[in-house]
């Protein structure tokens, strides 16, 4: 849970926050984007949010 949890909410470039400088740390999220479920999680996640845009926009 807790690869998840930093890779979703404290480091994803949406957060706002540079994490760049600890290696490990951008080590192991670059193992995790690397995942095919991860990037299905954000394609999914960008569907969603432009499904809601529309949405507000319509």
């Amino acid at each position: 849970m807790a690869n998840a949890y930093v890779w979703a909410t404290m480091w994803h470039e949406r957060s706002g926050m540079d994490l760049s400088h600890p290696k490990h740390l951008m080590a192991g999220i670059a193992r995790i984007d690397a995942r095919p479920s991860a990037q299905k999680a954000l394609r999914d996640e960008a569907a969603v949010a432009a499904r809601h845009k529309a949405l507000l926009a319509a």
